[in-house]
């Protein structure tokens, strides 16, 4: 699934190398309700045969189209769909910072998620970053977003107890 509030905020124009790629692109742009500027269905026109290097932006809830060139030169970043699809599964991650208790995920819209260890955890560096993505891409808040963290992973490890057959002592 595409991202398009990234797409959105940043000056970024994607590349395709087929016009199978960018036909896919353009159907997600429907689902979204995202229109050529012309105010035209994103599936209804095909652009690619233009240039040799096609590139579509989607800023403003618009599309728009040029070569890489165009969009270099007036300061965008080109990004491959392949990446932008692969990129998008693993939530646009900039880096994560860790010390004893914490570990801070800076995502690349320039905000932050702050996980704490718990006390008497053990430290688990795999699960603070689910915690951090789960809060992040759920829209819930923190503690909300834990809450049902905990609940997930007690439900898993209630799943492992042996039960009692009924009708047996």
């Amino acid at each position: 699934m595409i991202d398009f509030k990234r797409l959105n905020k940043k000056k970024v124009a994607v590349h395709f190398k087929t016009r199978e790629e960018m036909q896919e692109f353009l159907e997600e742009c429907d689902k979204h309700e995202i229109r050529w500027r012309n105010g035209d269905k994103a599936s209804e026109r095909d652009y690619f045969d233009r240039y040799s290097d096609f590139c579509i932006e989607a800023y403003d809830s618009c599309l728009g189209y040029a070569g890489s060139c165009s969009y270099l030169s007036r300061g965008y970043s080109i990004i491959e769909y392949q990446d932008l699809i692969h990129k998008n599964v693993f939530g646009e991650v900039d880096r994560i910072v860790t010390n004893k208790d914490t570990m801070i995920v800076f995502w690349d819209d320039g905000t932050k998620t702050l996980v704490k260890k718990g006390q008497g955890e053990k430290d688990n560096k795999e699960l603070a970053f689910l915690y951090a993505y789960f809060q992040k891409h759920s829209g819930l808040s923190k503690t909300m977003s834990n809450k049902i963290v905990r609940e997930l992973i007690g439900n898993i490890h209630n799943q492992d107890i042996p039960r009692k057959k009924k009708g047996l002592k």
